[in-house]
């Protein structure tokens, strides 16, 4: 994803056909209520992160002020979770693509 691709660009491009929805679990404030999102990506990411997930790998986010937590996790395997925290703006589209890429190299290769 490009460095410039900012979050309205890629809201703009649920509908391309080059890009792919990614759901993720948001925690809701003030009770950690979940809600389903999508951020829409280009293809070959959206390709790893579904590899991710076929393995048991969870992607959660959370807007804790003014900060986005992005977790990828497997939940019945011990040591197996990444976090990565960045401030709340246009470029975390492409935060969320690197935290996916991180995760992609790390367990989705095997």
């Amino acid at each position: 994803m490009s460095p410039d691709l900012t979050a309205n660009e890629v809201r703009r491009k649920g509908s391309d056909p080059d890009f792919e929805p990614v759901e993720f679990t948001q925690f809701m404030f003030p009770n950690g209520r979940r809600k389903t999102i999508s951020i829409a990506l280009p293809r070959d990411l959206a390709k790893k992160a579904k590899i991710l997930k076929e393995k048991g790998f969870k992607f959660e986010i959370e807007n804790k002020n003014g900060q986005i937590w992005m977790t990828i996790i497997h939940g019945t395997i011990e040591d197996q979770d990444l976090t990565r925290i960045v401030p709340d703006g246009p470029l975390v589209p492409n935060n969320v693509a690197a935290h996916i890429e991180d995760a992609y190299e790390k367990w989705g290769k095997s």
